[in-house]
């Protein structure tokens, strides 16, 4: 069997990395028909038992560790993708995977008023960061855009009351990334730009728009602008690598419109 899976995997060429093959396919299956003069069918069981050999040899290995923990903010970037899916796929089934992921950030890392940032072996810790409530506190309003809860909007003012209590920078405005409580470091770091992840300072800002117009309270309002404001010079200097904060400059510029529809609950209901 090897003849034919070095000319498949590129076995028979000189290695192709530091003195080794990593293997990848050079030749498909019809290929090697007409060049061997042989079925596809037998090339293709003749490369299914290598690989089952390679496959019993592999596993002989030891194994690379597993990432296995849940962490907040990842979670919750998830989740407001997969509502925004459903609302625009028509995906039922999407917003139900969604709405179970968030009940068990709810259950499990919302403890004593406050929001952890890592699960695992059935255990939540670490405090959370402010992607961690920013990010989440999106989601909960993606949420509450999606399926309407009661319970659910009172979380979400929850969260929102945190993140302004632990985060903000009273002085200068925005938040910090760690919270007032956090162990203490050399410096409390306070970023408006993205990285690999949207800027948190942002999404806090687009998240306080959004809870601000839904509650008519100014307050979110006020942090949200302060956060964009204290951001407004470096966006002037460096705008693309202020995505997610354009993005609450917009929210910004053009405000919400809001409909209010009064009447008995049964009629509003239909």
């Amino acid at each position: 069997d090897y003849a034919l899976f070095a000319r498949c995997y590129g076995l028979d060429r000189a290695a192709n990395f530091e003195g080794r093959w990593y293997p990848h396919t050079y030749r498909t299956v019809a290929q090697l028909a007409e060049e061997t003069a042989r079925s596809e069918e037998d090339i293709r069981q003749t490369l299914e038992r290598a690989r089952r050999q390679l496959l019993q040899r592999r596993s002989q290995r030891i194994r690379p560790g597993t990432d296995d923990k849940v962490l907040t903010s990842w979670n919750a970037l998830m989740i407001r993708g997969m509502l925004i899916a459903a609302r625009a796929l028509e995906r039922p089934d999407y917003a139900e995977s969604a709405m179970q992921a968030l009940a068990f950030l709810h259950q499990q890392m919302w403890q004593d008023h406050r929001l952890l940032a890592s699960w695992k072996d059935g255990k939540a810790s670490l405090n959370a960061y402010l992607d961690d409530y920013a990010y989440l506190l999106l989601a909960v309003i993606e949420a509450l855009q999606t399926i309407w809860d009661n319970d659910l909007f009172e979380w979400c003012r929850e969260l929102a009351d945190s993140l302004i209590e632990r985060f903000a920078n009273e002085q200068s405005g925005g938040f910090y990334f760690t919270s007032h409580d956090h162990e203490q470091l050399i410096m409390r770091s306070q970023a408006f730009n993205d990285d690999a992840m949207p800027s948190g300072n942002a999404i806090a800002a687009q998240a306080l728009y959004y809870l601000g117009f839904l509650t008519a309270e100014t307050r979110y309002l006020d942090y949200a602008e302060r956060s964009l404001d204290a951001a407004s010079m470096q966006l002037a200097q460096q705008p693309m690598a202020y995505a997610a904060m354009f993005n609450a400059l917009d929210i910004r510029l053009h405000s919400a419109t809001i409909i209010v529809l009064r009447g008995p609950v049964e009629q509003m209901q239909q």
